[in-house]
């Protein structure tokens, strides 16, 4: 009998909390989640209308089958040029006599 008073004493307090960590929630929410003056007026409504002319158009499309094959190059790249100060080769200086 104890452990069940027990479990119910537990059951209820953790449905205290999480009422009262939900309606703080919402409170939070519904006090901080505005929208400013400035950018209500740079909202406008979406016209719900659609331009029917305009998606048959779109219906009467020709598929085209995208293609995922490249053509191969037209031209051979050249050999890359070999900086002579890279491959260790030594440059002549031409110092005063």
């Amino acid at each position: 009998m104890e452990q069940q008073r027990e479990i119910i004493l537990w059951l209820t307090s953790l449905l205290v909390v999480t009422i009262l960590w939900v309606g703080f929630d919402i409170y939070h929410n519904a006090s901080t989640s505005t929208i400013s003056k400035p950018l209500q007026v740079d909202i406008t409504e979406i016209s719900p209308e659609f331009d029917s002319s305009v998606i048959q158009q779109l219906k009467s499309r020709q598929y085209i089958a995208p293609v995922y094959t490249f053509p191969a190059p037209m031209s051979v790249t050249p050999e890359p040029h070999t900086n002579s100060l890279l491959s260790g080769e030594r440059i002549p200086v031409n110092s005063k006599p």
